[in-house]
This record gives structure tokens, sequence and C-alpha cells, in this order.
């Protein structure tokens, strides 16, 4: 984790760069939010590179399966929002969590 000083300031500025591009999708009225951006930027100043790719890879998977549920089980519609944030969330913590342990 860089919070550990083990990241030079390049990389926490690119891990930053996630978190920005996430922002500005969200400001182009796309189905993003912007808090989406905003937790991605923050982790991405507490979180390596590498860890950062993989907390969104397990939110995306974890978010898909949820939409598939919720079409298969709930009748829900392909047009329904489900909120990212708890699934980056999850993500992050669990990450900070296993290093802790």
């Amino acid at each position: 984790m860089c919070a550990q000083g083990k990241c030079s300031m390049e990389e926490s500025l690119f891990c930053m760069i996630p978190g920005v591009l996430f922002l500005l999708f969200a400001n182009s009225g796309r189905q993003v939010g912007s808090g989406d951006g905003w937790l991605i930027f923050a982790s991405g100043l507490y979180l390596k590179w590498q860890e950062l790719m993989l907390v969104l890879c397990y939110s995306f998977m974890a978010a898909g399966l949820l939409a598939v549920g919720y079409l298969l089980f709930m009748h829900k519609k392909v047009n329904d929002r489900i909120p990212f944030v708890p699934f980056l969330f999850l993500g992050t913590m669990s990450l900070i969590w296993r290093d802790l342990l």
C-alpha cells in the first residue's frame, strides 16, 4: 500500500488517473456517478496501481453478478440503475483488511 511509504509520488499520481477518468466520464452525462470517481481517486492515493486494478476488477465482477441476479430473479429491467460505490468500497476495504491481518 502506498500509505506505508513504499510508493513514489509518480506512482501515486499514476494511480489517481482512473479516478480522474471516472470523474470526467461522470460529468459527460453518462451512467457513471461522480461518487464512483471520487472513491476511485481516493483509493488511488492509498493503493498501489496493481491493487487498484484488482479492486476495479472485483467491483465490476460483483456488480455484474448482482445485475444478472436482478435480471433473472428480481424481474428488474436492463435500464434500472445499480449503485457502484458499495462494490468499490467493499473491494477497497477487503484489500486494506487483507493487508492488516
